[in-house]
């Protein structure tokens, strides 16, 4: 229009005046909030589960494989670890006598009760990670040399010194994995723990079941070597276990604070295990004195197939709120079916599958309760003392049990000692139901 002043931009340019004179760099979009205040939306068609599911399903899966590799981890250590102290013991018998293998036995409970207090020095102060590669060299190590060492024919309290080490760095990485298990599942339920309880003591009990029938009870040095090459080599998954695990050290003073605040529950381990663990764990040498040959072989199989229903068994415990009641509960299955053991091959069979499926879910169900009761970095100091609780009240139970058997025939042990623990878990449910009253 003439006469009238025509808008023009900063170039000097004519613009239209319905024209935006917003720079086409800062036009807005449907994907840029205006003003810069409002939250980004997503687009229409993605709503925010949509966004998450990928990355969760993602995440299960990567949970899911890392358990599995912990589990066969587990047992891999554990058949390796079964068949060559197996091997060792019975060459030790056979070159020093039933004094020197006592011997050994007796180291290797000193170090599983030294693992607990190594565990809570060392865990703060290395990262997992770090901690996992360490236990794995030393206890291979340890593996190796006690084989060389016997080879040797060292003095036998030099072997038990060897032996103490390699326990107290074995229950040591033992609590570690058990950690790594337990960090993970995620969930705090206990199952996985559950399962690597039965993973490990399956393995184990037909490990030593095997390694026994197979070398007849009179090793040669040929076996031992080749024994030793197996026990050392099966260190190796807990190595490679360790590249998914945390690079950061937890820190803290967790020595005292994941000591105390598991006190309880390791002393209830240690309780259960001493009044109704001792059968179970010598379940070997009571099926050979009873049944023979085919009696090991029945009673580590019955183990086995039995461990099998122990993450269903922990699933129904987990959801009892005081432990005492769930420990003292699965003692009494775990002790109670020895009363018909010695009537004939079935009963030894359902004796062991009783026991199997209560000793790991009494395992798996304690080692869950430790964890959600410690903050995170601090599992492995409070799982090697629980290990190392239960494998003490085990250890006096089986040293107790030759003993009481002379006085007491084993139905009548195994009854009382059922019986003792039913009571006490009535005793601690109607205590617990007063206290909500």
């Amino acid at each position: 229009m003439p006469g009238s002043v025509q808008p023009r931009d900063v170039r000097g340019r004519h613009v239209h005046p319905k024209a935006s004179t917003t720079p086409p760099e800062r036009r807005p979009n449907r994907a840029e909030p205006l003003g810069g205040q409002a939250p980004q939306l997503p687009a229409a068609t993605e709503s925010p589960a949509d966004q998450r599911a990928p990355a969760t399903r993602r995440s299960h899966r990567t949970r899911r494989a890392r358990l599995r590799y912990l589990l066969t981890a587990g047992v891999v250590d554990s058949t390796g670890l079964a068949l060559g102290w197996t091997v060792f013991l019975l060459a030790v018998t056979e070159h020093d006598g039933v004094k020197a293998a006592a011997l050994q036995a007796s180291a290797m409970l000193v170090g599983v009760a030294l693992s607990a207090p190594f565990s809570a020095w060392i865990a703060p102060l290395v990262s997992p990670r770090t901690l996992l590669r360490a236990l794995a060299l030393a206890e291979g190590a340890c593996r190796l040399a006690l084989v060389v060492l016997f080879l040797a024919n060292v003095h036998p309290w030099l072997l038990a010194l060897v032996v103490a080490v390699m326990n107290v760095l074995a229950w040591s990485g033992f609590a570690a994995m058990r950690s790594e298990t337990a960090r993970a599942e995620g969930t705090g339920s206990g199952r996985s723990l559950t399962r690597y309880a039965v993973a490990v003591a399956a393995s184990e009990a037909v490990a030593a079941a095997a390694a026994s029938l197979l070398v007849g009870g009179r090793p040669t040095t040929p076996v031992v070597i080749a024994t030793a090459a197996v026990y050392a080599g099966t260190l190796l998954p807990q190595w490679l276990a360790a590249r998914e695990a945390s690079r950061v050290p937890p820190g803290g003073v967790a020595r005292l604070t994941a000591l105390r605040d598991t006190l309880p529950i390791s002393g209830l381990g240690a309780l259960v295990f001493l009044v109704a663990g001792g059968p179970a764990l010598v379940a070997t040498v009571l099926a050979y004195e009873l049944y023979g040959t085919r009696g090991v072989i029945a009673s580590a199989l019955s183990f086995a197939i039995g461990s099998a229903a122990a993450p269903r068994v922990q699933a129904v415990v987990d959801r009892w709120a005081h432990a005492s009641v769930a420990s003292f509960s699965l003692a009494a299955v775990l002790v109670a079916g020895w009363a018909f053991a010695g009537w004939n091959l079935i009963g030894l069979l359902v004796a062991q599958a009783c026991a199997g499926a209560a000793q790991c879910s009494l395992e798996g169900d304690l080692d869950a309760r430790i964890v959600a009761r410690v903050r995170a970095g601090h599992e492995t100091t409070a799982l090697a003392l629980g290990s190392a609780s239960r494998a003490l009240g085990g250890a006096l139970a089986v040293g107790l049990l030759p003993t009481v058997l002379e006085r007491v025939a084993m139905p009548l042990f195994a009854g009382l000692s059922a019986l003792a623990m039913l009571v006490g878990a009535i005793g601690c449910a109607v205590v617990s139901a007063m206290r909500r009253w």
